[in-house]
């Protein structure tokens, strides 16, 4: 009977592990966001930027002058509503204007 104890430690004793690990896991893939934002470089290419930036939805705008606009929302937020009202909180954007295939701006909002 002990073993049979032991063993159900062991196995309790996992998954708590495991489930402690997957909250960090989540909370760096949340926080690789700003990470990611903060490693692109003026002057880099298109494809690099879309590289680094990969697996986040954006909105891509073709402005004057061969420019073009791309805009990422991260949208790690809460709302509320009271009397009509909406809120939301923690709403993250960020713009990153691109002219000739070269990154020439970068427009963080709520950073």
């Amino acid at each position: 009977m002990p073993d049979v104890a032991k063993l159900y430690m062991y196995i309790f004793g996992a998954i708590i592990v495991l489930a402690i690990g997957a909250g960090v896991f989540r909370s760096v893939r949340r926080t690789g966001q700003k990470n990611n934002i903060e490693s692109i470089e003026l002057g880099m290419s298109e494809e690099e930027m879309l590289d680094i930036m990969s697996g986040y939805k954006y909105n891509k705008s073709l402005l004057k002058n061969n420019r073009v606009k791309y805009e990422f929302r991260f949208n790690n937020s809460s709302s509320y509503s009271y009397r009509g009202y909406r809120t939301y909180q923690g709403v993250r954007k960020v713009a990153i204007y691109c002219k000739d295939g070269i990154v020439e701006e970068v427009r963080p909002y709520n950073v």
